[in-house]
């Protein structure tokens, strides 16, 4: 994921941001699956069709949101409410707790995405970079969450 978005930031071109996109989105729909068959105890066929359906949502979302609407920060809405909602269906309390906190930090993460360009004219560097940082912190707790919760 790191390459992608270095190589986007960097060229800016479609096969740049393709190469920043599909590495999150698979991460995102892969985590999901995991997160409803270990943290949720589904069967892997109901997890799949779940992460299908989520997925077909996701897409329609961002298809339908206006680019600019929350400095094109809408297509992570869904990401942040499949964590949250996982969080809460979590039977393991240690795994609620990570996945809260993964879903704080991650939900501060997208208020500092969201509000770079407003504070750009206000704070030249921006806020974008916090996204990156945060972000690699969602991605630590969401490892270390798995790996723990790990079927022995």
């Amino acid at each position: 994921m790191a390459v992608g978005s270095f190589v986007f930031h960097t060229v800016a071109t479609r096969v740049a941001m393709l190469a920043d996109v599909i590495p999150i989105a698979v991460f995102i729909y892969g985590y999901l699956l995991l997160a409803l068959c270990r943290f949720l105890h589904l069967p892997p066929v109901v997890a799949a069709a779940i992460v299908v359906a989520f997925a077909a949502g996701a897409q329609a979302l961002s298809a339908l949101a206006p680019p600019r609407l929350l400095n094109g920060s809408v297509g992570y809405l869904p990401a942040l409410a499949a964590l949250i909602a996982v969080a809460l269906a979590a039977r393991e309390r240690s795994t609620r707790h990570n996945l809260g906190l993964a879903a704080l930090v991650f939900a501060s993460s997208l208020a500092f995405r969201t509000s770079d360009m407003t504070l750009c004219p206000e704070f030249p560097l921006g806020t974008h970079f916090i996204w990156h940082i945060l972000n690699a912190v969602v991605l630590y707790v969401l490892l270390r969450t798995a790996l723990i919760a790990r079927v022995v």
